[in-house]
Formats: structure tokens, sequence, C-alpha cells
């Protein structure tokens, strides 16, 4: 779809729908609704009058303009009460009225960006917030159906903004064409198969992103995962004839300015549990395992764009977690390059036994601070349900910041504690410390063990097990993955406020 930005007015735009949003049982209209009203003869105040646009949040009404404006069709979409719109308010809107648009046979769209009343937010903000929800609401993975050459989608969007912020919100809606490419490119790679997406050919998205936006991207194998002592990656990796990768993407601009940001990414392209077999059910859907490989790759196409001026690296372990003849057994001890042992007392526990390999490897560039992401554990989605990351941290700050760009881009995040109450759950008594620490409080006990591979820069742990795919469509989520991360990471870089105190 292609995003274009323009200052005309409304009712002279050409356009399959036209799009404006009002609040819910309006005394009045806003200004560019009078505008419109005006030009189709007191048809939206009628309808208002009638009952039939409410206002209501998310509700939509199509009314034909029968030649009295440029655009063949009108689309209303509910705000909710007005003075309570919020930016994420408008972005669910948008995408509900793009959607109602689409399936009304438009291929073009007009968005009256005006109309959306959102308090305390900037032109720009919401110029980029309309764009994005707008492109990611046109979203559906259909490569696999026979008949998706023939699905037509919105081909043309265009938001009408005042001239005094045209050049703002052009710039807005670049930037969200941006980030909304990338979190098409993270969703397409987890809803991708096991049989398409192997660490491999994962490994061959991370360098297609560093060909494009000009990284450096180097690809670990072989030989190469022992000489550098991987040893979560050896042993997760043993059973699979897909053999795994470590992945490395480096961001460096040409006047470098501070120590770099480590992004990590879990990358288990399917996760069968290992010998730990997982029940047939619990299996499904364990080709979403690379859920935060996906985001951290795809937000570096993001950092390309936006040209910070500090580094910034991603690390992924690659792997696929089968229970092959040569596969990690339960009571294996294995040793990291920080020389720490592991007892494996469950197969299952592998994503923290690789994240384990990135964390210790981070500490080579010693970092401004290190995040990484993974679809870690199921606990989290009790803990939590299907709205919320879960987040621990070793720096208040760091912590802070996550958040603030959690609550802005709405892929929002809540601390859970690291207190060292917790830690005698995951003592081994043959090794260092063991991979699980029984159900009380599991999403803890496995931070807490990735916490035991930090090398003393600050850090912080999100758990996306809930968060990485919906069961249930959403107004610009559709069934499947989600592509949570890189909306959130590119926030957090682009508003990156220097060292951490």
């Amino acid at each position: 779809m292609k995003i274009t930005v323009s200052a005309a007015r409304p009712a002279e735009v050409s356009a399959d729908a036209l799009v404006c949003a009002l609040a819910e049982k309006p005394k009045a209209l806003t200004q560019p609704l009078t505008a419109l009203d005006r030009a189709l003869d007191g048809l939206i105040s009628g309808a208002v009058g009638a009952g039939e646009l409410t206002g209501k949040r998310n509700t939509t009404a199509a009314f034909h303009t029968g030649g009295r404006l440029a655009a063949r069709k009108l689309v209303c979409v509910g705000l909710g009460p007005a003075g309570q719109v919020t930016l994420e308010h408008a972005r669910q809107a948008a995408a509900i009225a793009a959607k109602a648009a689409r399936e009304q046979g438009a291929r073009s769209l007009a968005v009256v960006a005006t109309s959306f009343k959102v308090r305390g937010a900037k032109p720009a903000e919401l110029a980029g917030a309309l764009a994005e929800a707008i492109l990611l609401s046109q979203y559906r993975f259909d490569r696999f159906k026979t008949a998706s050459g023939n699905a037509k989608g919105i081909a043309v969007a265009t938001l009408i903004v005042p001239a005094a912020q045209l050049d703002e919100a052009r710039r807005a809606a670049r930037r969200a064409v941006v980030v909304a490419q990338a979190v098409v490119a993270a969703r397409d790679l987890v809803n991708l198969p096991g049989n398409e997406l192997t660490p491999e050919s994962l490994a061959g998205a991370a360098r297609a992103v560093a060909r494009k936006g000009g990284l450096s991207c180097r690809v670990l194998s072989g030989k190469a995962l022992e000489t550098n002592k991987l040893a979560g990656v050896l042993a997760v990796g043993a059973g699979s004839s897909n053999r795994p990768r470590f992945i490395i993407l480096e961001y460096r601009p040409a006047r470098s300015q501070g120590r770099p940001l480590v992004l990590i990414g879990k990358g288990v392209t399917f996760d069968s549990g290992g010998l730990s077999l997982k029940p047939s059910k619990s299996m499904e859907d364990m080709k979403t395992d690379m859920g935060g490989a996906a985001a951290v790759i795809n937000a570096m196409s993001v950092v390309a764009a936006l040209k910070p001026k500090f580094p910034v690296i991603a690390l992924v372990p690659a792997v696929e977690n089968m229970p092959g003849g040569s596969a990690a057994r339960p009571g294996d001890i294995i040793r990291y390059a920080s020389s720490k042992t592991v007892e494996i007392v469950n197969t299952d526990a592998e994503g923290r036994l690789v994240l384990a390999d990135a964390l210790v490897w981070a500490g080579r560039y010693k970092p401004a601070a290190v995040i990484d992401m993974a679809t870690l554990t199921g606990a989290c989605v009790i803990a939590l349900g299907e709205h919320a990351t879960g987040l621990f941290s070793t720096h208040s700050e760091l912590a802070r910041r996550i958040t603030s760009s959690g609550d802005a881009t709405f892929e929002r995040v809540w601390e859970l504690p690291l207190w060292s109450e917790y830690r005698p759950q995951i003592d081994s008594d043959v090794a260092d410390v063991k991979n699980v620490g029984g159900r009380p409080a599991a999403t803890i006990t496995a931070a807490l063990f990735l916490k035991e591979f930090v090398q003393g820069y600050p850090w912080a742990h999100l758990d996306i097990a809930a968060t990485a795919t919906v069961t249930k469509q959403r107004p610009y989520a559709a069934t499947g993955a989600t592509g949570i991360g890189v909306r959130l990471f590119a926030h957090l870089i682009a508003n990156w406020a220097g060292p951490l105190e």
C-alpha cells in the first residue's frame, strides 16, 4: 500500500472512500465534519440525529456521497467519549475504518486526520499513528492459499492534514511506513511453518535486512559454534537435522557516539520440546517460538532508516529443538563460555539455554544496555494474559524507558520482580544452576536463570509468550503473529535519551 499526505480540502480528494471520525453522541460536529455536512446537504447531522451515527468507539457507518464529494463513499468511525480519546483509540478507529472500506470494495482511501481529536497528541504523532494503523490493518498471511492472488485490498491511502502540518506529517508518515513494513516482515517470519523457516533461513532473513540497510551480518555455524563455546545453542540444536546458527547484525554509525545498545531475540524456529516432548496440542503453534528473533531482526531495518548516533547490535541464537538421537538429555550438564555450568532438567526449557549464550556474548561489547525478547514461558500467559508483556530488569531507568515506549506504542509491558528469594528454586545439586525451578513463579525463575549470565551491564528481559500471537483478530492485528516488539524497539531507539544513570 502507498501512503500519501495532502493538504487538499477533504471534499475535493478523489478516493473510493473518505474516512472521518467523530466522538460519541456529539453535541456539535467538529470543523472538518461541518464542512463535509454542508457539502452533503446535512447527511452527517441527519444521521447523527436519527441515531445512525452514534460515535460509539470503533463503530462504523458508510454512506454514498451521490457525487456531492469527490470521494465515492463516506465512512464514519466512532472514537468514543470526547476528551477521553487516546492515540491508541485513534489507531484502532483508523484501522477499523480502513477494514470497513476494504470490505466494501474500496481500493483507495482518504483519511481526514483533523477529525481524529486526540487530546495531547502532536500532529506528527497522530499522522504517524494513523498511517501505521492503516498499513497494519490490511495485513493478511495468505501466501499458501492458492486463491490469494485474487484478494484485493487498499492500494493507496491519503492522509489529509492542514497545510501548516504538511511537511511534518509527511516525515511522520514516511517513518510509519518503514516501521509498518518491519512489523509485516516480522509477522511473516513468525507465521511461516517450520518446514519453511529453519535456523538457516532465519539467518537468510537477517542477511537480507543487512543488505538492504547497509548493516554488517555474521552467521556462526558448525565449528565456529564450538570454538566460541556456545553451549546452549549446541545443546538445544543437537537433535535436529536443521543445524543451529548464531546471528550477529550490527549497525555502527560513521561517527559513533556512546556504547552500543544490544538487542537479543530468541530464535527457536520450531520447538517440539526435545526429549521432554510436548503434548501434540501444545506443539501446534511452536513455529512461533522465534517471535523475539523476528522482532529483533526486523527492528534492525528500522534502525538502518533511523540512523541513530550510537551503535545497535542484534544477536539471535537460532535453533530447532527436536528429539533426535543426538538430542540433549534431561540430566545433561553443559558449560558456557562464562564457565558457568547448567544442569538441563527439562529440554523443553530450551529458550533460556540459547539466550544465555547471547547474554554472555553481549558482554564483549561493553554495552550501554542489553534487552532480550523471547516467547519464554507459558507461565507469563497465565500471569498477564494476552495484553501485556512481562518485563524484568536490573536497572530502573532502563525499565522506565521500555515501559514508556510500550505505553506510546500500545505494546504494553508490566514489570515483575527479580527478588533473590526466588533464586534457590534454580539451585542444582550437581551444577551451578539448573534450567527450571518448578511451577511456582516459573516466569520469574526463568528470568533469574537469564540473570545468571548477565555480564554486569544494565539488562532487561521481555517475555512475549502471550503477546507474540493473537487468537482473535484485533483492529490492526490479524489472527496469528502480531510482530510485537518492532514498534516498541523503534520508539525506544528513536527516543533513546543517552547513557543510563
